[in-house]
């Protein structure tokens, strides 16, 4: 890696040594775009200026040699990949810039050790996935979690826990590599020690750092209920690493106010023929307000905080699967809602991370028994979802070619409008939801020629 090649946002204020004037980063760009750091060679090592556009980087210099010049491409990737598609998120930020929010994170985690050897353990994980798909972390992920984990556990002792976001943001880190590695039980002790976090704190919206805390959080308790449900639906007798941790602790976002609305008409109809249970109707009409509240931005709530209350109503859906007796149906309907909050939240380049544990079993479900508008919807919501890098959905075709197999009485995207305005179907998503009908349309005409 040349010295060209290592691309770090810059930071704004400091002197661009061309012309001496001050460089600020424009609100159009994303800030990792504007990123440069100085690298020397030296006779046989490679030297770092300890400085880097006003980033100060006195825990790189631990690293020698190759080592530093891995470090130094890890950082890169995040800078430039891994912070933009995974941390600083438009969806996951309440109030105020986006590109401030990043220039504060990425500072923060350069002047943080312990978030820092979490940041590098999850870019390495991410780059060693790109040429395998074992999911044993590496040495040099291991060598950065141990790191780490020590770093972390000297600063608890020192810091305050009520005003210290360095810590917090670690622990959403180490879930990230948890996730990363399918870690359950460390997952599972993480969450918990982030759930005891936020109630020092006062709740899951009093760590601020405009909101981005209280998103990362509500994934951390979707992902976890989606993990809970899926060894519910693999109906197994092999050990589950959370059958030994049953949660003590309510998910601290479980009471979110949202108004409830009148059901569309096709859930109506389920809930006329006795179908659903009182819980899933409960949500159901809860999604309705929620669904309200995002398009016309009801009572004035911010998109940051209507995306945390989404997430919440996924993590419950989810959560039914794994506490409750339901029917297939019902399993599927809450699968397929799981999957329309993220879509509507995140937008066909979000993430599938907490779908993909709900969609690893979709051809267990029989659709026959279901009745043609209902099971369209559902497989066109699945479908839908998340057909983008960074994390394309797995599955996401099962359902809807058993859709087509079986045969739909509509034959026109219009009329495919009118079936999932029965449930529920935002316009700024249409272009999406038709491009997966007319590929499910060309994956059935190619499988019956």
């Amino acid at each position: 890696m040349s010295a060209s090649d290592f691309t770090l946002p810059r930071h704004p204020g400091v002197p661009d040594e061309t012309n001496g004037s001050s460089v600020t980063t424009p609100k159009s760009c994303n800030p990792s775009s504007r990123f440069d750091a100085r690298i020397k060679h030296g006779s046989q090592t490679l030297s770092m200026d300890i400085q880097l556009c006003g980033y100060h980087l006195d825990h790189i210099e631990s690293y020698g040699g190759r080592e530093r010049v891995r470090v130094l491409h890890c950082l890169d990737y995040y800078a430039n990949f891994c912070g933009p598609n995974y941390v600083w998120r438009n969806e996951a930020i309440a109030t105020g810039s986006i590109q401030h929010f990043a220039q504060d994170f990425f500072q923060l985690s350069l002047a943080t050790p312990a978030l820092l050897e979490t940041v590098l353990a999850i870019c390495q994980a991410d780059l060693d996935l790109r040429h395998q798909s074992c999911r044993t972390p590496s040495m040099r992920v291991l060598q950065h979690l141990t790191t780490a984990l020590g770093l972390l556990q000297q600063r608890i002792l020192s810091a305050d826990l009520t005003d210290d976001k360095s810590i917090a943001a670690t622990i959403v880190g180490l879930i990230t590599i948890d996730t990363i590695f399918e870690d359950w039980p460390s997952y599972h002790v993480h969450l918990k020690y982030l759930r005891a976090l936020l109630v020092l704190r006062g709740g899951a919206e009093s760590l601020g750092w405009q909101g981005w805390f209280a998103y990362a959080y509500s994934w951390a308790e979707l992902r976890w209920a989606a993990q809970l449900a899926h060894k519910a639906m693999a109906d197994t007798t092999e050990s589950f690493p959370g059958d030994q941790f049953e949660d003590d602790v309510r998910p601290l976002h479980a009471d979110y106010f949202l108004p409830r609305e009148e059901l569309p008409m096709g859930f109506q109809e389920l809930v006329d023929l006795g179908l659903l249970h009182g819980s899933i109707v409960g949500l159901l009409e809860k999604t309705a307000g929620w669904v309200s509240c995002t398009v016309s931005d009801y009572n004035g709530l911010s998109p940051g905080g209507l995306n945390i209350r989404g997430l919440a109503l996924a993590r419950d859906f989810a959560s039914i699967i794994h506490s409750c007796p339901e029917s297939q149906l019902e399993v599927l309907l809450c699968i397929a809602m799981v999957a329309y909050i993220i879509s509507l939240i995140e937008g066909p380049g979000g993430h599938s991370r907490g779908l993909e544990d709900l969609t690893a079993n979709l051809q267990l479900f029989d659709l026959r028994t279901f009745d043609m508008p209902f099971r369209l919807w559902a497989a066109s919501a699945v479908a839908a979802a998340n057909p983008t890098v960074p994390s394309p959905l797995p599955h996401r075709w099962t359902l809807i070619d058993q859709v087509m197999t079986l045969g739909v009485s509509v034959e026109t995207w219009p009329e495919a409008v009118t079936v999932f305005n029965k449930f529920f179907f935002c316009q700024h998503d249409e272009k999406q939801w038709e491009n997966c009908w007319n590929a499910a349309l060309a994956r059935n005409a190619s499988y019956t020629s």
